[in-house]
């Protein structure tokens, strides 16, 4: 880009500026429109503007616009990341509400507005496990406390906490926790 400008031996210099400083404005403009930039007190756009303004050759307002694009790129990243901790916790929320019912990934997803393929991805990232391993965590640890706090029936908790089947139940439960439902009772109650 810097050689292509250098290269226009036609052009006089303020030309050449307030083309770069139109390639600046598009960049600032396209930017603007992805969730996480605020350009709304053009604050940012002047500072930009300004730092241009003062360059004086080509290769100094060429690196003012690969700056200008960069911190955009830094803001656009901050903004997304915080939209997926929200919906993640969006997430966890109607898990922690919900977990007693029968919840499908591609129910949640649609809940936070994201596919189910990339919302499995970016929960995995914010959460740093899977889905349906939160979703079973909680599930296990309410098991565990109605386990220790109440006479209910092993069938009756699985039931209480999603599971229609008490042999699935039960063999997970011991997975995760090591011993079966009703050796924890005992053990802990």
């Amino acid at each position: 880009f810097e050689r292509q400008l250098a290269s226009i031996r036609d052009m006089d210099i303020d030309t050449l500026f307030s083309v770069i400083g139109n390639v600046a404005d598009i960049i600032t403009t396209s930017m603007s429109k992805l969730p996480g930039i605020d350009f709304r007190k053009g604050a940012y756009l002047n500072e930009q503007n300004l730092r241009l303004s003062d360059a004086y050759s080509v290769k100094m307002a060429v690196c003012c616009i690969r700056d200008h694009l960069l911190d955009a790129l830094k803001q656009y990243d901050i903004g997304r990341s915080s939209e997926y901790n929200q919906s993640v916790a969006f997430a966890k929320r109607y898990i922690q509400d919900n977990y007693m019912r029968q919840i499908k990934l591609e129910d949640v997803a649609s809940r936070v507005n994201y596919n189910e393929t990339y919302f499995s991805v970016v929960f995995k990232q914010a959460a740093g496990m899977t889905f349906m391993e939160y979703l079973t965590k909680i599930r296990i640890e309410t098991a565990k406390d109605l386990l220790r706090t109440t006479k209910l029936s092993v069938q009756a908790i699985a039931k209480q906490v999603g599971y229609g089947d008490e042999k699935y139940f039960s063999k997970l439960f011991r997975k995760t926790i090591g011993i079966r439902p009703s050796d924890y009772r005992k053990l802990y109650s």
